[in-house]
Order: structure tokens, then sequence, then C-alpha cells
């Protein structure tokens, strides 16, 4: 408990955390494949910066979570076929089953993870390592137990009623947005949202995604094995954005854990321009100035869009509401933008404690 601000705010803040942790990740991702610190610091930057992670650093939503844990085990898996440690392998494993906790999306990644495993050691964990590895992702999972058992409570607000067996695995295999939202849409709309994908991609970093692309044109062919991991993050998320989901871009940022991922490739471009840098001004501390530009440029590129330090419109929006009923009024609404502000305000703040939702 953060004994500061509403309870809005300190959900808020923790998305802010984990885009936090994601970038400071994506940081250490490449400084262990470039082996220097200044382009993964840069890359770190370009990540925290980006359109769609800093969005969602600002909001109550899985996907900074989700990127965080990507992130995660993406750190541990290089770290562990440096290490050669079987314990690496369980904790990029437990990692993993966090991930799953938070947004179900991560079993989309599984393949590129294990392909990243795959080719950090060119064969397979033993059996004795690979039920540990099982072991571990699984482990996690048992956190949603804790649904069944917060049900039995009757809470004010019971998304599913996960008490019953069919609830339980409506809620966590997300059956409500399954139903609403996969394979939705016309064979034109899917190519309609795949170029929308591709816009959305292109967004992230401004001018500086320029970087992105020489990283990946100038140093692909020396780190293919990255090279196809990334591939494998890219399609898992195209999968899910394209065809898994009919919800506009423009209301919720997708594709968090490719796109960190592309900021690694960033710093690879950053790299080249350090040392070409460094070569034609003859003098070490131009390559800070570079960092503080790559980074500045994505930063003002995105201030505009992601800056929402005086976004009250669901606050306001459902106090107005409020302010026009009687204290011991029924509302009855419809919509996620008209009644999630509204049981917010009724049953955390306790705006006006009379009045009944349905």
């Amino acid at each position: 408990h953060i004994p500061y601000g509403t309870v809005a705010y300190r959900y808020n803040l923790m998305s802010a955390v984990f885009s936090a942790a994601a970038a400071a990740l994506v940081c250490l991702i490449t400084r262990h494949l470039t082996k220097s610190w200044l382009p993964a610091a840069a890359s770190g930057l370009m990540a925290a910066f980006s359109a769609a992670v800093w969005d969602q650093a600002t909001v109550a939503e899985a996907y900074a979570i989700n990127g965080f844990f990507a992130a995660l085990v993406v750190w541990l898996i290089l770290r562990w076929s440096e290490r050669r440690d079987r314990a690496g392998l369980f904790y990029a494993a437990a990692a993993f089953g966090f991930g799953l906790t938070n947004h179900m999306t991560m079993i989309l990644y599984l393949p590129a993870f294990i392909y990243l495993v795959w080719a950090g050691n060119r064969r397979f964990p033993a059996r004795g390592s690979l039920n540990g590895v099982v072991a571990s992702a699984c482990a996690p999972l048992l956190l949603y137990l804790y649904l069944p058992l917060r049900a039995a409570s009757n809470p004010p607000y019971n998304w599913s009623n996960p008490r019953s067996l069919d609830g339980f695995i409506n809620h966590v295999t997300g059956y409500v947005h399954r139903h609403a939202v996969v394979f939705t849409l016309t064979a034109a709309e899917f190519f309609e949202r795949f170029w929308g994908t591709v816009y959305h991609y292109s967004r992230q970093f401004s001018v500086a995604g320029i970087l992105v692309l020489w990283g990946l044109y100038g140093h692909g062919g020396k780190n293919k094995a990255f090279l196809r991991f990334t591939g494998l993050m890219v399609s898992a998320d195209i999968v899910y954005t394209v065809f898994l989901n009919n919800v506009s871009m423009e209301v919720t940022t997708f594709c968090i854990p490719s796109i960190v991922i592309f900021a690694v490739w960033g710093g690879f471009g950053v790299q080249d321009l350090l040392r070409w840098a460094v070569r034609k001004s003859g003098d070490q501390t131009t390559q800070y100035l570079v960092v503080s530009a790559v980074a500045l440029t994505v930063l003002a590129a995105n201030y505009h869009v992601s800056d929402k330090s005086r976004n009250l419109i669901a606050y306001d929006f459902g106090m107005n509401i409020l302010r026009t009923v009687d204290e011991d009024a029924v509302i009855l609404a419809d919509g996620d933008n008209v009644v999630l502000p509204l049981i917010y305000l009724l049953l955390v703040e306790d705006a006006k404690p009379g009045v009944t939702l349905y």
C-alpha cells in the first residue's frame, strides 16, 4: 500500500514501474549482445519513450506487465545461455509462468522462447532439466487459485464469478474477449488491420526508427539466432493483433513485447552511429551527446500523445453522471466507457453511497 494518491493513481503508477523495469531489461539485453553500455542505455531509453510502452505506462492495463515479463524471460534465457546453469533456465521458465498469470498471450511467444533456448545451446535440456523447467513454469499458475477463493467472499464486483469450474475456466481463458473479438473480422478488415499494425510499428521511435532498421541490416547477419527470434516475436504479435483481436489500436496498444525487442536492434544501430561519431569528431564525449540526442528524439516525438497528466475524462465523466442523480438513484448503464468509471467511483471511491448501478 502506497499512502499517496487514489487507488486509480496507484494502479497507473504500477504500470509505470513495470514499463520502466522493462526498459531496464532492454538495456541489459542490449548490453549482453553488444558488450557496450552506451548503446544499451540508448536502447533502454528508446524502449521507455516508444509510443506503445509509454502509452501503457500511464494506464492501469495488462500490457505494461506483459512487456516486462517478456523482456525478463529473454534476458534470463540469454543469461542462462552464457552461464549454462540449470537454475537460470528455471528462473526463465518461472518468469514465463508469472507472465501467463497476467496475460494469456504469453503462450504465443512460447515458440520464440523455445527457439532462443535451443539457439543458445544447440540442443534442448536433458529430461531432468526439462522436468524442472515445466514445474517452474507451472508453479506460478497456482496464483489463479486466488480467484475462486476471493470470489467465494462475495466481493462487490465479481467478474465471471470464478467460484464455479465453468466460471473459473471462462475467466482464466478470457472467454468474454475470445467470444467477442477472435476471428470476427472479414478478409478485407484483416488486411486493413495488418497494415494498421505495420504503421503501428513504424511510428514507435519516430526518425530514430532508422537505427532499428540499420541494426537489423548491419547486424542481423552476425546475430542470426536473435534475428530469427525477433521474427517469431513479431509474428506472434501480428497474429494476436490482426486475427485474435478487433479492438481499435487507437484505443488499446498492442505489440509491446516485439517493440521492446526492436529497441534492442536500435541499440545495435546506435553502436554503429557512436563509432562513426567518434571517428569523425575524434572526441569520446561525442558519444554521450549522440545517446542523448537519440533519446530526446523519441521522447519529443511521443510526448504530446503519451502525456496524460491532465487526462481526467473518465473521472469527470463518471462524477458528472453521479452529480445529476438523486442520492438513492438507480443508474442503468451499458458499455465499458460508461460502466467502468461508475463502478470505480461507487465501489472504490464511495463517491455516492446510495446510488445503485445496473
